[in-house]
């Protein structure tokens, strides 16, 4: 029978180019015209119209009454081995290499029981706040795959008819040095369903070889990368070594850059300079507001002085995808958060400044080409750039508000959206 969503306020990345303006809806400047989405008995969007050009329905209408409307969400960078092991680690002195110190000594107690518990909880958050997509990263610290490797192998198939589970294997540098140990790793990577390629470097483990390496066979395998890079405020050297082996190679896949606080030591000019070379290049970065604030320029006793977020404004100024995601949930690194995307954007406002979230930045924890190889080839243009609705699945979260500047803010009195799968109303609590 199909269905006419009519009323909605959709932001303005999403909306075709060009769309009517309106400046009497009371948002202080001028905004979008509310849309029309027409969708077909297979649950894909047919047409997407302003609503004062469209024509009388010929399906059921749902009239939204102008709340905001999103495609569902993206949380680009998690770590469910780690997750909900907070209270069994003891005290934690400040930082980043602290913390790694306290969840390596976790590992024993990661039983295939244990990592199912723990993944289980977090995705029923993750799927209960309206994410359709979770990447998790999960330690690799030998040839041998990780026991949770397998587990979030059966994870994935488990949840694919609510949200989709990929894997990025988190290998530190230096396991990589060797090139047939490398090889192989990738190998066993390009052999797993929605699996990424990943990397741990920092300039406590920096090797030049071991990143050389870590590229080129990744390229030749064929499969994606997703790497903690530069997770410090220390001069570092692994953005920087990326952006040359881009200038010289081509890389067919996408690159993701996590973290990438180092970025925000660098005086203006080098860190400018640093950016322009990632322009054109297949490559997106990841904010990660929650853990960078904790554990950067962290000191016992001592209100810390830097931020630790990267150059968001910049990098979308040229045209760089850019994400926001949760990263740590109640482990080691950050004992906090519920596994929802938009409680890191709503920390980027805080902590980065960042106006017009709705219309601009949604679309950093919405826009799956950005994790994408498809898009890899100019992936400048998928900012700020119209999005193609048409033939997509009609999968939304229609929130409880038409309040822009209320937005993100959470409302826990009540559920804050709809969602909708394939153009079917959902029960968010349904299994859950």
């Amino acid at each position: 029978m199909g269905l006419t969503l009519t009323n909605l306020r959709l932001p303005m990345w999403l909306l075709p180019k060009p769309w009517p303006m309106d400046n009497n809806r009371g948002e202080g400047s001028a905004s979008p015209e509310l849309a029309n989405i027409e969708i077909d008995d297979d649950g894909v969007i047919a047409a997407v119209t302003p609503v004062a050009m469209a024509g009388t329905p010929i399906t059921p209408v749902y009239d939204a009454q102008g709340a905001l409307a999103l495609p569902p969400l993206i949380d680009a960078h998690v770590h469910l081995d780690k997750t909900y092991t907070r209270a069994r680690l003891g005290e934690i002195e400040p930082g980043l290499l602290n913390a790694i110190a306290a969840m390596k000594r976790d590992h024993q107690r990661w039983s295939e029981q244990d990592l199912f518990e723990r993944s289980e909880r977090a995705l029923k958050r993750s799927y209960a706040n309206g994410c359709i997509l979770v990447r998790t990263h999960v330690d690799w610290h030998s040839e041998q795959t990780p026991l949770a490797w397998q587990v979030f192998e059966r994870q994935a198939e488990r949840w694919r008819s609510q949200l989709c589970l990929e894997r990025v294997a988190l290998v530190p540098l230096t396991l990589l040095a060797d090139r047939n140990r490398a090889r192989a790793i990738i190998a066993n990577v390009k052999g797993s369903r929605d699996a990424v390629m990943g990397g741990f470097i920092h300039s406590s483990n920096f090797d030049q070889n071991a990143m050389q390496i870590l590229l080129e066979e990744s390229q030749a395998a064929g499969v994606d990368l997703d790497l903690h890079i530069d997770e410090e405020l220390a001069a570092s050297s692994g953005l920087k070594f990326l952006a040359h082996w881009l200038s010289e190679h081509e890389f067919s896949g996408r690159i993701v850059c996590g973290h990438s606080c180092a970025l925000s030591q660098l005086d203006d000019d080098e860190a400018l300079a640093l950016l322009d070379q990632f322009i054109d290049k297949p490559v997106t970065f990841i904010a990660l507001p929650a853990t960078n604030l904790l554990l950067q320029d962290a000191t016992p006793n001592r209100t810390p002085r830097f931020r630790g977020l990267t150059l968001v404004h910049e990098m979308r100024a040229r045209g760089i995808a850019v994400m926001f995601a949760s990263d740590n949930v109640g482990d080691g690194f950050c004992a906090y958060g519920d596994y929802n995307p938009l409680d890191a954007l709503l920390l980027g406002i805080y902590s980065a400044q960042l106006n017009a979230p709705f219309d601009v930045w949604s679309q950093a924890v919405c826009d799956r080409r950005y994790l994408s190889a498809a898009h890899s080839a100019e992936p400048h243009r998928d900012i700020g750039q119209s999005y193609n609705l048409i033939g997509q699945l009609a999968d939304w979260l229609l929130f409880d508000s038409s309040e822009l500047y209320h937005w993100p803010q959470p409302n826990y009195q009540r559920p804050r959206w709809k969602a909708m799968r394939r153009g079917v109303w959902l029960d968010m609590n349904s299994g859950l």
